[in-house]
């Protein structure tokens, strides 16, 4: 006879079975927040996933972890945010999320002025066309066809593949720059 597994168990077990992994990953991705308050986040991140379910927001070929890994990295996120305890940087380098180094340029208000200097500095030091089609993106707004016309690429598809690289680039040699001048990336002091 089969063993039957109530609803509850089942839930449990998921909690249990991948609790330490995320609590390592948001730990990594956000080491200014405590233990404690990412223990706290992977028990809302499981909450809210269920209140997703409930109310039908949840498609069925839905991939559990990553789901509720993704919904714990956005509320780990929103902490930092009003915390305010982070220069702001790539979850990973290129992952192209809208609070990266990029996104920040356009409001240095967010920034230490020694952070927004370095970053321009390393966008003025790339190789051309990454210079040009970051700046063209970033700070004019162009569209990927103004940009592929002006720099010679032949459509925005290769355009947008062309950026992604230059934008790998800018921040592992924003990353780097940091690193050596001794930024802190991470106002850590508090923990």
């Amino acid at each position: 006879m089969p063993t039957i597994y109530s609803f509850d168990k089942v839930v449990n077990d998921f909690y249990l079975k991948n609790r330490n992994e995320f609590i390592n990953l948001i730990h990594w991705k956000f080491p200014q927040i405590g233990l404690d308050e990412i223990e706290d986040i992977y028990q809302n991140a499981f909450l809210a996933a269920y209140d997703n379910l409930q109310s039908g927001k949840v498609q069925e070929e839905t991939k559990w972890k990553s789901y509720i890994f993704a919904i714990g990295s956005n509320m780990a996120l929103n902490v930092t945010k009003k915390s305010d305890l982070m220069v702001e940087l790539p979850d990973e380098v290129g992952n192209n999320n809208e609070s990266d180094i990029i996104g920040l340029l356009g409001n240095d208000s967010q920034i230490p002025e020694e952070c927004l200097e370095t970053m321009l500095e390393e966008m003025a030091l790339l190789p051309q066309p990454c210079e040009t089609i970051l700046k063209d993106f970033y700070f004019l707004n162009f569209s990927m066809e103004q940009i592929a016309a002006e720099t010679g690429y032949n459509n925005a598809d290769t355009m947008k593949a062309k950026k992604s690289q230059c934008y790998k680039k800018l921040c592992q040699r924003v990353i780097s720059t940091f690193k050596l001048k001794g930024i802190s990336l991470f106002n850590t002091d508090e923990y």
